[in-house]
């Protein structure tokens, strides 16, 4: 994933109004179990410019849900 992912983020910082890139992007980055600060802005960005995409929705709650699992577990 991670070619498709360079690829995405370079065609993206060309075209940062293109929601077809950043859909992609967020999902390559889901699929490859990406869920890292990066991955976070995305999934968000995502979600907010593709309200109804439902995959990009679950990508957003999903990367939620498992940074705060992270971080709980490292609080506790």
């Amino acid at each position: 994933y991670q070619r498709t992912i360079d690829s995405l983020e370079a065609s993206l910082s060309a075209h940062p109004e293109n929601d077809k890139f950043l859909q992609q992007l967020a999902l390559a980055f889901f699929k490859a179990g990406r869920f890292h600060k990066r991955a976070q802005e995305v999934y968000q960005l995502a979600s907010l410019r593709l309200p109804n995409d439902l995959k990009i929705q679950r990508a957003a709650s999903m990367g939620y849900i498992l940074t705060q699992s992270q971080a709980l577990a490292r609080d506790c």
